[in-house]
């Protein structure tokens, strides 16, 4: 009975990704979001950083044994570094992290697109590079604000639950900024005293580094899983930080393993389908096609976690753990 039971649930819960791809469908502007980003950051104007750090990195002492090292010489690890610097383009902040709109133009480096690139924007001081990143940063958020809510109302007025729950923009916007920021805060604090026990475990022993890793990992992991639906609770429903972090805390624990299965199902798909969509380079048309699929798949994507929530909320039965 219970393996009946077990099978039913996970055939259920297997059916909301295609209950995404029916929303996607139906609604097929939800993918304009990622996809005019992707065309913007391929055909658009690139704001370049060149001009300001390149000449830092090129006035940098060189460090001894650094050849010895790493098999590559001083010299042309700077050039390297400079070229990157040069493909660099600032407007790719308008894909916030953690989240943010999904983009696949944001992570590469070079010339923009095959129909030749727009003459750089370049930013020669650092306080116009911090002005332009924090705005470009509170763009980001604010479309990504937008793309959230839209795609959890259409998925919610698909089912038996009410649309959105009234939650004022600028309340969701705020807590979208506050969470990106407590995020990289928390990166931040954890990152540092992290980085210093594994520098020095992996001083003493390579094998002791590689434990600490693994249980640094695993913790990590522990700890970030339970908080994966907070954004979409923070953006759509009535109720703050603390509030979205509980929520979803909550969900996480009731649904069992279901929502582990959900994670690394969302992310096999992305990480699978991003390879076949990186294939052509920034020069081919080809490329055009990338954006298209890339920004499908993640709208079906996030609609999948919408729907994913919304049944985990309405059958109090489908919250129980398949395995306990």
């Amino acid at each position: 009975m219970n393996q009946m039971y077990a099978h039913a649930r996970f055939k259920r819960f297997l059916s909301l990704f295609k209950a995404a791809v029916a929303t996607v469908g139906k609604h097929f502007y939800l993918i304009l979001f990622p996809f005019v980003l992707d065309l913007f950051l391929l055909f658009g104007p690139r704001l370049s950083l060149s001009k300001m750090l390149n000449p830092l990195i090129m006035a940098l002492p060189p460090v001894p044994n650094f050849t010895s090292q790493f098999n590559i010489r001083w010299d042309e690890f700077l050039k390297q570094f400079t070229e990157i610097i040069d493909g660099f383009n600032l407007f790719s902040a308008l894909r916030t992290i953690p989240v943010g709109i999904p983009s696949l133009m944001s992570q590469r480096l070079g010339e923009n697109a095959f129909a030749g690139s727009l003459n750089p924007i370049e930013l020669s001081g650092f306080g116009s590079a911090l002005i332009s990143f924090a705005g470009l940063v509170l763009i980001g958020l604010f479309l990504v604000a937008i793309y959230y809510r839209q795609v959890s109302k259409t998925v919610r007025s698909e089912t038996t639950q009410d649309a959105l729950k009234n939650q004022p923009f600028l309340k969701a916007y705020l807590n979208l900024v506050g969470m990106n920021i407590s995020v990289w805060v928390l990166v931040i604090v954890l990152a540092i005293p992290s980085t210093i026990i594994l520098g020095l475990l992996l001083r003493l022993s390579s094998v002791l580094g590689n434990i600490a890793y693994m249980i640094i990992s695993i913790l990590i992991l522990s700890f970030v899983t339970p908080l994966i639906f907070t954004p979409h609770f923070a953006l759509s429903t009535q109720c703050s930080i603390r509030q979205a972090v509980m929520q979803s805390i909550r969900l996480t624990r009731k649904s069992g393993i279901l929502t582990s299965t959900f994670i690394v199902i969302a992310i096999s798909l992305s990480y699978l389908t991003n390879l076949l969509w990186n294939t052509a380079p920034n020069s081919s048309p080809f490329v055009l096609v990338g954006i298209f699929g890339h920004a499908l798949v993640s709208t079906i994507l996030l609609a999948a976690s919408f729907h994913f929530i919304v049944w985990l909320e309405e059958d109090e039965t489908a919250a129980q753990p398949i395995i306990s």
